[in-house]
């Protein structure tokens, strides 16, 4: 679990994949190994009240690091297995843009005897106050390893008002089908418009907020489009007003009969001196919804489950 934070870690901002790379290890059957048989270090870097990152064991979420350089255009992703990069060398490439938009996606180093591809994608807001990123591979039998990382370089709340605050802004995520064939072809990209709505008088705990992600668009590998998803709902999440964040949120992604389809949680920093911005992630886990592109309730169709794991930057 995320150091601090029980139930959450870092957000992570746009992701994104590419057709390149590859079709995964030939060592590896249609059974994902466990986190437990990886060399996978839980303790470091530690995160502070200014970076966080989504840390689960259980789940294969492991990244701790999103380091960027400006210079090359180029990440250091930490703690993932088989991506052929760690903080002590390599980096993810800026592989190109996602088709019709000016979003960048980054794609792991291919080495000799190494296979694996991961993809990523970084997110910063142009007051450099907010940075997030998220990565993910489809070279595993289910979902993989991955994760989702955020940072602020400077935190507060915005002045209190019987109006609540909206925030509006960018999502984007990675979406893995867990029970695909374990290629480039399991991911996705996710992007969307994020947009919140901060109360800091009630709760009386310190406020709360809700919110959700839509016009979501679903990306093959290749970036090019494949189709509409249904809304992510940020449901509701309460203010912790000492160190500026957003915790204790569930998130779901619903059915035309306002059933859930996948379920999970999100987490948000307050990120500026005054709360200018909200830098935040969720992870939602489930079947596809009958309101997503690719959807088939034929009975001969296996229901696609997947993982999306994604970053929203908002601001008011």
């Amino acid at each position: 679990m995320l150091a601090g934070y029980p139930k959450y870690a870092a957000l992570a901002a746009v992701v994104a994949l590419s057709g390149c790379g590859g079709s995964g290890s030939p060592f590896l059957n249609s059974t994902e190994p466990s986190s437990d048989d990886q060399t996978v270090d839980d303790t470091a870097p530690v995160t502070t009240s200014n970076n966080a990152f989504l840390f689960d064991t259980g789940r294969n979420l492991t990244a701790n690091s999103f380091v960027y350089d400006p210079i090359t255009d180029t990440i250091v992703i930490n703690n993932l297995p088989f991506d052929n990069t760690d903080a002590t060398g390599n980096s993810y490439f800026n592989a190109g843009v996602i088709g019709g938009t000016t979003t960048p996606y980054y794609q792991s180093t291919s080495v000799p005897g190494g296979n694996f591809t991961y993809f990523a994608v970084i997110l910063q807001s142009a007051s450099g106050f907010s940075f997030g990123g998220s990565v993910a591979t489809g070279n595993f039998g289910d979902f993989g390893f991955g994760g989702v990382y955020i940072e602020r370089t400077a935190s507060g709340l915005p002045a209190a008002q019987p109006e609540s605050y909206i925030y509006t802004g960018q999502y984007a995520g990675t979406r893995v089908v867990g029970n695909g064939g374990m290629g480039d072809d399991d991911v996705g990209l996710v992007l969307g418009d994020a947009e919140l709505e901060v109360d800091l008088l009630d709760l009386d705990t310190g406020g709360s907020a809700i919110g959700g992600v839509t016009g979501r668009t679903l990306y093959d590998s290749d970036g090019n489009v494949v189709g509409n998803l249904a809304s992510l709902q940020l449901n509701l999440a309460d203010i912790q007003t000492g160190n500026a964040e957003l915790i204790d949120g569930d998130a779901d992604v619903r059915n035309a009969d306002g059933t859930n389809a996948q379920g999970g949680e999100w987490f948000g920093y307050f990120s500026g001196p005054n709360g200018e911005e909200i830098v935040g992630y969720v992870v939602v886990e489930g079947i596809w919804s009958d309101n997503d592109v690719g959807f088939s309730d034929a009975d001969d169709v296996e229901p696609a489950t997947i993982r999306e794991t994604g970053v929203f930057i908002v601001e008011r």
